[in-house]
């Protein structure tokens, strides 16, 4: 009789050292989750640490299986971004989420043409581009000024905060301007400089790209000097699963001695997992010169 009371209280033993159990077997293995600068997980990213390698799965996921210190190193690559090294303690800090940046030296320049994104090297035109860092750090006046900035448009100034691009000699009418697909301007503006590129505020824009020579057969007419086509920020969506929302506010005041320019600028973005607002405002006075 105590036999067989013992066999029958063995299976709750078994299931007993089994629970002590499962907290250890599940300790052993760690994720670790990669994703990119818009918090998406990056498919295939090699890691490495130690003696082990392994490459992310459909979800930016890789496992650690082995128990390791906080000082243990890890390395991640990616292709086109900055090869990224932190010790395991630093991503347990950040709950164990790694954050993968693109490298500017490697990604190739796109540029929109019409309402497609082409790669510069696929179309049959010159196109200069310019980047909101440079127009940044150029501390350009008015978006007409970011233009010159690669120097390949003269910029006719009738005044102080004024600016109406020139291409190969054209102007007006004869160039077209687009704002994020939707035409500036046309055919039955007047042939003299016009001052419609300073209505749009540099601050705001993303990209500005300039495509020399005639562009009717992508733009239709009024496109017979170049187009100048003006990129806008697009607010970004929140996908960071650890938050339901962020925010950035930026502002800045300039005051410029050499035509008495008065600047002020102000920019909130707000992200959310279903939608995103940029809202910016911008006040400008210049000189009578």
């Amino acid at each position: 009789m105590k036999g067989r009371h013992l066999r029958s209280r063995f299976p709750w033993l078994k299931l007993f050292v089994l629970m002590l159990l499962a907290p250890l077997v599940s300790f052993s293995q760690e994720s670790i989750k990669v994703v990119d600068e818009n918090m998406l997980p990056l498919i295939g990213a090699y890691v490495k640490f130690l003696d082990h390698e392994d490459i992310t799965d459909e979800n930016g996921i890789v496992v650690i299986k082995d128990n390791y210190n906080d000082t243990t190193a890890l390395s991640f690559r990616y292709i086109s971004y900055n090869d990224l090294e932190l010790t395991l303690g630093q991503i347990r800090n950040n709950k164990n989420f790694v954050q993968m940046f693109p490298s500017e030296a490697m990604l190739e320049q796109v540029v929109i043409i019409g309402r497609t994104d082409q790669n510069e090297f696929d179309i049959p035109y010159m196109v200069s581009s310019v980047r909101s860092k440079e127009i940044s750090s150029e501390m350009v006046q008015t978006a007409a000024d970011a233009l010159s900035i690669k120097g390949g448009a003269y910029i006719q100034k009738s005044q102080m905060g004024g600016g109406s691009p020139v291409l190969r000699g054209f102007e007006a009418n004869r160039i077209l301007l687009v704002v994020d697909g939707v035409r500036l301007n046309n055919a039955i503006y007047r042939n003299g400089h016009l001052q419609s590129s300073i209505t749009i505020d540099p601050d705001v824009l993303q990209q500005a790209e300039i495509i020399y020579g005639p562009g009717s057969l992508m733009y239709g007419s009024d496109a017979l000097g170049g187009v100048v086509h003006f990129r806008t920020k697009t607010p970004l969506l929140n996908l960071n699963s650890m938050k339901s929302s962020k925010q950035r506010l930026s502002s800045y005041v300039r005051y410029n001695s050499a035509n008495n320019e008065k600047s002020f600028h102000a920019h909130h973005m707000y992200s959310a997992r279903k939608f995103g607002v940029l809202s910016s405002i911008t006040v400008r006075d210049f000189g009578d010169l």
